[in-house]
């Protein structure tokens, strides 16, 4: 063991350097734990604003796509007062007709089904047309022809083997019940007569029931 003396005449006590005390590094501690606290808060705070930001950006966001797809709506001619109301119980359809077309006109003739591979006659059946009341010669209107088929002669038209008319594409269905199929012509407005527009609307309101067979 050492036994030098730490008597006030021994320099090893001038050599000595005090330890830093302790209490000098607790402000530095409490200080650094009070500077955790608060950059914790503001973090939560920033997280906080973020997310609420957010919430309302993607809640303004899904407003606008919804206003941008919702579908335009088109009123159709049965929201309006439908005093006329055109009924088939032979072939199973009705069309509700607005006033302005009060006093229309019936008329009855008749479509050729053509072969496809020969271009022969081999079926024929009943066109229905409602004609609007204000129709003349010198002012013709648009017409409202609808076509009526079986189910198999239906079935031909889409199979490709009968065309029932010069243009390239089918009738489009109406409405069918369980004897008739109730089609409109392809191309029947291209004319773009008077009225054109309010007679696609009305003929696309057609209803289809069964038959009434007297």
């Amino acid at each position: 063991m050492d036994n030098t003396s730490f008597a006030p005449g021994n320099n090893s006590i001038h050599n000595y350097v005090p330890p830093p005390k302790l209490e000098s590094s607790v402000p530095k501690l409490e200080r650094k734990h009070f500077w955790n606290h608060k950059f914790f808060f503001t973090c939560t705070l920033i997280v906080l604003f973020a997310g609420a930001g957010f919430a309302s950006l993607w809640q303004i966001q899904n407003q606008i796509v919804s206003q941008e797809i919702a579908p335009v709506f088109t009123p159709r001619a049965t929201e309006v007062p439908a005093l006329n109301i055109y009924q088939n119980n032979q072939y199973g359809f009705s069309i509700a007709l607005p006033d302005s077309w009060g006093g229309y006109t019936v008329l009855n003739s008749q479509w050729q089904g053509r072969n496809v591979a020969t271009s022969k006659v081999t079926a024929t059946g009943p066109i229905i047309t409602l004609r609007h009341p204000l129709w003349t010669t010198a002012s013709p209107r648009e017409d409202m022809p609808m076509m009526i088929f079986t189910p198999a002669q239906w079935a031909l038209i889409q199979g490709e083997k009968m065309a029932v008319s010069a243009a390239p594409i089918p009738p489009s269905i109406l409405g069918q019940n369980s004897k008739y199929v109730i089609a409109l012509p392809a191309r029947y407005n291209y004319d773009y007569k008077t009225g054109w527009e309010e007679v696609d609307q009305l003929v696309h309101t057609l209803t289809a029931f069964e038959p009434v067979v007297k």
